[in-house]
């Protein structure tokens, strides 16, 4: 039983430390690849809904 426990809280840490290695930097990438590229987005339509009256004049 000891032995099952401590076999569960080993694997759970070891998962845990993958996780921070390897899953968060990921998704903090991606997240801000995401982030950067609705800003990017958001300039845009914004410069194009700032420059449609002088498109249209």
């Amino acid at each position: 039983m000891v032995h099952a426990l401590a076999c569960i809280c080993f694997l759970l840490c070891y998962f845990g430390l993958m996780y921070n290695a390897f899953v968060f930097p990921v998704i903090k990438t991606q997240w801000f690849c995401i982030q950067s590229t609705s800003t990017v987005a958001t300039n845009a339509v914004l410069l194009i809904f700032l420059m449609r009256p002088t498109i249209l004049c």
